[in-house]
């Protein structure tokens, strides 16, 4: 074959962005209902494109990189947050962890954590499980442990300098010592924390990674797994299980299986299908147009290096491909040629027409 490889890729890229787009149109168009239902058929057309794969393949990687970053940022936050800490205690020894309360039970637990070094050091050593979130829209709250280690400690802090706690009695003409120094390090962690924060909720919106993850999450979750009783379990791990399978059932899931099987919704239900719906056409786009961009990249990138390559192609090279060609050319005539004598040679030769004599 005398095709250039490259050559070939490209028309394998043009053909990858057409079937995908044809996928992608079919599927837009469908009602709500159905739109669910045939989410999975496009997942299956990019699984079935060796190219698409490899880009939701660095997509993937590049979410991944961005929730590692964030994690990383947290671990380094919690140690300079340990840091001050250790320096507050040795400034006011008082309000060390040998002085503090035993860890009550109940709803005083929440207090304790706040208002205790002791609280600060449990939830210090506790491992939060960070992920980015299926629906960014209802994402709350403050990813990681920084925010809560800053709490505690800006309690601390107060504390430390006006012997009272935030809120429960007046403060000192004088502060009991200086803490300004701690307040300053403390305070500047909060800033680093709020704009990696925010970089956290804008990956969460924009990353094409995440879109590709979110539409399996939805697609797959409308054949759920049984649910099943188990031997030997104890009540409370079976009451466990049916409270989270309850919540799994009212939520965003839960809603979206029950329209595909063609249920009755609430209203509310109805209210929360339709912005779920509307989130995942919105998904779909933006993983498309990601895909057909990276496709086209990846198809400019080799059309770019075959015009280089033949550009720097010396001069010899290029006549002695040129004259293999030539010779392969030639030689396919003769061949041809010789077939066709040979063709004719062993067939017996029309009769002569008659001659006239007069």
């Amino acid at each position: 074959m005398l095709g250039r490889p490259g050559v070939f890729s490209c028309v394998v890229a043009d053909a990858t962005i057409e079937r995908l787009t044809a996928r992608r149109d079919q599927l837009a168009q469908q009602d709500d209902r159905y739109f669910v239902l045939h989410l999975d058929t496009y997942l299956k057309a990019i699984d079935s494109e060796r190219r698409a794969r490899r880009i939701v393949k660095k997509l993937r990687k590049e979410a991944d990189r961005a929730l590692e970053a964030f994690k990383d940022g947290d671990d380094e936050r919690v140690s300079e947050l340990v840091e001050i800490r250790n320096r507050l205690v040795d400034a006011a020894p008082e309000i060390g962890p040998d002085h503090d309360p035993p860890r009550p039970d109940g709803l005083d637990h929440r207090l304790w954590l706040l208002e205790t070094i002791s609280g600060f050091d449990l939830a210090a050593a506790e491992k939060q499980d960070l992920g980015f979130s299926p629906l960014p829209y209802y994402a709350v709250g403050n990813p990681g442990s920084t925010q809560q280690l800053v709490q505690i400690l800006r309690g601390r802090i107060y504390f430390a300098a006006n012997g009272v706690q935030i809120g429960h009695g007046p403060e000192p003409a004088e502060p009991l010592r200086d803490v300004d120094a701690l307040s300053r390090d403390l305070e500047n962690i909060q800033a680093r924390y709020t704009a990696a924060k925010r970089q956290f909720e804008q990956q969460q919106l924009t990353l094409p990674g995440l879109a590709e993850e979110r539409l399996r999450i939805f697609a797959g979750g409308l054949q759920p797994e049984p649910f099943l009783l188990r031997e030997g379990e104890s009540e409370g791990d079976f009451m466990e299980r049916v409270f989270n399978h309850a919540l799994e059932e009212l939520g965003a899931r839960g809603i979206l299986r029950k329209a595909a099987d063609g249920d009755r919704l609430t209203q509310a239900e109805q209210q929360t299908f339709d912005r779920l719906v509307g989130f995942l056409r919105g998904e779909v786009e933006r993983l498309h147009i990601e895909l057909v961009e990276r496709l086209g990249l990846e198809q400019r990138s080799v059309r770019g290096r075959i015009r280089t390559n033949t550009v720097k192609a010396p001069k010899k090279v290029v006549a002695m491909y040129l004259t293999a060609i030539a010779i392969l050319l030639v030689g396919g005539s003769i061949t041809y040629a010789k077939n066709w004598i040979w063709h004719h040679a062993h067939h017996a030769k029309p009769p002569a027409a008659p001659s006239h004599k007069n």
